[in-house]
């Protein structure tokens, strides 16, 4: 005869359930789940937890545990194979059980036991804590319906229990506050001043941030070890207290090491030695940084780990935000620890420690605009012999343009985008030879990888001499190092160019002057910024490095070298001025570039003011994207008070007009184009990996021009990520970046200034290398 529907355990089964919740409980711990995260407390927790379900799963009514197996045979699905079929097994045996009005307390509890084994294996992740909850839920299931189908005493006395355990909970709780109480005003001391130490080596503070790292090792380390005390040892055994408190103490105490190594390697580097006399470097005592250099960048790397590792979800907002900004800022030193040391490791060979090495020097005028700086008008070359610096030759781009010609036919070394992009423009073909005058358009292409191998090529083909490189400098790029040379004295003008006026003056004013004088003066600025480099004794690398940085890293000092670990060291300052890939960790990137061309012969856009207003709608469940790219030129020149060939133009246009090739680079298809408002066909090519449509615009003085580009593609799904290539400008592009999802929420919204080479993302923008770091 069936038993009663109300369970019950008899004395003969109570000794068999309690094996089988300790054999329950071993199967947990053995699971690998961590609900704190040390080995120990896991395996405290995860015994009793399990032992306790399948011991109150013996008086659990078996549609509760059908349903517990149930649920738990859906959500393991996607998982092991064994987990499901555990789980199907667990229900097909309830729902006998059920059908069969047996007791069999053995058997529930065996059931429960099983999905208990589900339970702390599955794994679901649609957020945090996902798996913990449904688990908890499926458990809670088992337990309630369990324990209300038990005897009165036994019921009090797990109440009781559970009292005591919060009560356990609590106290350890408390104790972790305690802890953290004590930690709190050293950590926080020890963390200011880490953060002090990275932004002084940001600065070149070297000296400084060495102290500023040492304080910070000694109040990490006090914090670190208040939150791991006495007081806190309870708080291991908590779930979400222990993440906190392993984590949090964890963190303190391997920042404090990183921050010790890290001042321990500051301590031995001194940068003062490599000052630039009289356009000698010591080589040698650039070789001898190497080594203490490459300490510095690993301790560096070494302390961007111990952040990266520390993150988790499982830490409480407060440290979260700190953490954010510690791993932001050490990123940025990581990368300029990163630069030193390849500065002391190439360093040598680039400076000619080997043999002789020779570089061009192109000074470009973005008033005339390209895709690279601007219009060529005088050059040097730089030969670096010892560490000794010497102009061995300079002249006009005319000049070199004549070379060219006498030399005869010459052929670019180039791929087929290339000639099909700028074969048009004098840049030759296949069976073409170069047209002499393409030196005017040899920056147009906006990667300076590419311009770099032009000019190598053109020069050597007009001179007969090889360069190791090519230097790309604009007027914000000069004015960067009167910055670093000091104010320097023309013949001609009444003033002295110093860093605050010399952008102006080779952009606007010095078209005051005759073209004649113009050309002489801006030989003789070029060349005295020059000598001033190579006769003066220049600070110390770090002055250097924040007087010309900007420049460089926003693309008005661009940088190439032949050589491949050449090329790496200006990649990781840098100075190379490439148009972003998208490989690596950015393939499934989004990307966009907008690159105006003078079109128009004169040298006018110093009045060209920009605005690029991208608006997209993307699906990160699909990846599809639809897109306007809105560029607004507006034309602020004068049409009187400067001479024609600065507003006027060789195409018959009125005076003031800007007449220039607008040309959009992205990874999308076009659907239409237009004018305001007006459709019309651009041209479309291939370059650079991406799809370009170029436009001829013009713009009258006075007026704006607003050219809609629409667009269509495919990413892949996810988080939204755009590349954003900014043009080198005498006025920086006003951008706007508006992403949306298929509901309208925003993804990303940037607006203001972009003015170097960016990965933008909802919460960060960060700087793009090649390198993918």
């Amino acid at each position: 005869m069936p038993s009663p529907r109300r369970n019950t355990i008899t004395r003969a089964d109570s000794s068999m359930v309690a094996g089988v919740a300790a054999i329950a409980g071993v199967l947990a711990v053995l699971s690998g789940a961590s609900p704190t995260g040390e080995a120990v407390p896991d395996a405290v927790v995860c015994f009793a937890v399990a032992a306790f379900v399948t011991w109150i799963g013996a008086t659990a009514p078996w549609w509760a545990l059908g349903m517990a197996a149930g649920v738990a045979a859906i959500v393991a699905v996607g998982g092991p194979v064994l987990l499901v079929v555990v789980a199907a097994v667990a229900t097909v045996a309830a729902f006998e059980i059920g059908f069969r009005r047996s007791g069999v307390a053995v058997a529930r509890a065996a059931i429960a036991g099983a999905v208990v084994q589900v339970l702390v294996r599955f794994e679901v992740d649609p957020f945090f804590l996902s798996s913990a909850l449904i688990a908890a839920a499926i458990g809670g299931l088992i337990v309630v319906t369990g324990l209300m189908r038990r005897r009165g005493y036994v019921r009090t006395r797990v109440y009781w229990s559970f009292a005591g355990v919060l009560l356990a909970a609590l106290v350890a709780t408390v104790g972790v506050g305690v802890g953290g109480l004590r930690a709190r005003t050293p950590a926080t001391d020890g963390y200011r001043a880490m953060l002090l130490g990275l932004e002084r080596m940001q600065g070149g503070d070297l000296a400084g941030a060495q102290l500023a790292l040492t304080e910070a090792t000694d109040g990490l380390r006090s914090g670190g070890n208040d939150l791991g005390g006495p007081f806190t040892q309870a708080g291991r055994f908590v779930p979400f207290v222990a993440q906190n408190r392993s984590g949090g103490a964890d963190l303190l105490l391997r920042a404090a090491d990183a921050s010790q190594a890290a001042a321990g390697a500051l301590s031995v580097v001194d940068l003062e030695q490599l000052r630039i006399v009289n356009g000698v470097v010591d080589i040698g005592a650039l070789e001898i940084l190497a080594a203490p250099l490459a300490d510095l960048e690993q301790t560096v790397v070494d302390l961007t780990q111990v952040l990266d590792d520390a993150d988790s979800p499982w830490l409480v907002g407060a440290f979260q935000k700190r953490l954010t900004t510690a791993r932001e800022r050490a990123g940025d030193v990581v990368q300029i620890a990163r630069g030193a040391s390849a500065a002391a490791r190439i360093g040598p060979g680039l400076l000619g420690a080997d043999e002789p090495r020779r570089y061009l020097i192109m000074f470009v005028n973005n008033a005339e605009q390209r895709g690279t700086g601007g219009l060529m008008g005088n050059w040097s070359e730089l030969t670096m012999d010892g560490g000794r610096l010497e102009v061995t030759a300079s002249g006009r781009a005319a000049q070199l343009s004549n070379q060219f010609l006498a030399n005869g036919d010459f052929f670019f070394d180039a791929g087929d985008d290339f000639f099909n992009r700028y074969g048009i423009y004098g840049g030759g073909a296949r069976d073409i030879p170069v047209n002499p005058k393409f030196l005017s358009n040899i920056t147009m292409p906006p990667d300076m990888p590419t311009v770099g191998s032009l000019s190598a090529q053109y020069y050597t083909h007009a001179t007969g001499r090889d360069v190791d490189g090519v230097f790309v400098i604009d007027p914000t790029g000069i004015a960067s190092l009167l910055e670093v040379t000091g104010p320097i004295d023309v013949a001609g003008i009444d003033m002295r160019l110093d860093s605050g006026n010399a952008e102006r003056f080779l952009t606007i004013d010095q078209y005051e002057f005759v073209e004649d004088e113009r050309r002489d003066l801006l030989a003789a600025v070029t060349e005295g910024a020059v000598e001033a480099l190579l006769t003066s004794e220049l600070p110390g690398p770090q002055v250097i490095a924040r007087a010309m940085g900007p420049a460089v890293v926003n693309g008005h000092i661009s940088m190439w070298a032949a050589d491949d670990g050449d090329q790496e060291l200006f990649e990781l300052i840098g100075a190379d001025n490439t148009m972003p890939r998208f490989d690596g960790d950015n393939a499934g990137s989004d990307g966009l570039a907008v690159v105006t061309t003078n079109a128009s012969g004169n040298k006018i856009d110093s009045f060209l003011q920009r605005e690029v207003r991208y608006s997209v709608a993307y699906d990160p469940a699909s990846g599809a994207l639809n897109a306007f790219v809105d560029v607004t030129l507006t034309n602020e020149a004068p049409t009187s008070g400067y001479p024609d060939y600065v507003i006027g133009n060789i195409v018959d246009l009125p005076v003031g007009t800007n007449q220039m090739l607008v040309t959009l680079y992205t990874r999308h298809s076009l659907s239409r184009a237009s004018v305001d408002g007006t459709a019309f066909e651009p041209i479309g090519l291939y370059e650079l990996g991406l799809n370009i449509f170029t436009a001829q615009i013009a713009v009258p003085a006075g007026e704006s021009r607003t050219v809609r580009y629409e667009l269509s593609g495919q990413l892949a799904p996810g988080d939204y990520q755009l590349l954003y290539r900014p043009q080198a400008l005498p006025r920086p592009d006003r951008v706007v970046i508006d992403v949306r999802d298929p509901d309208g929420d925003v993804l990303l919204s940037r607006e203001g200034p972009i003015e170097r080479r960016s990965v933008l993302t909802d919460d960060s923008i960060e700087a793009w290398r090649p390198a993918g770091d």
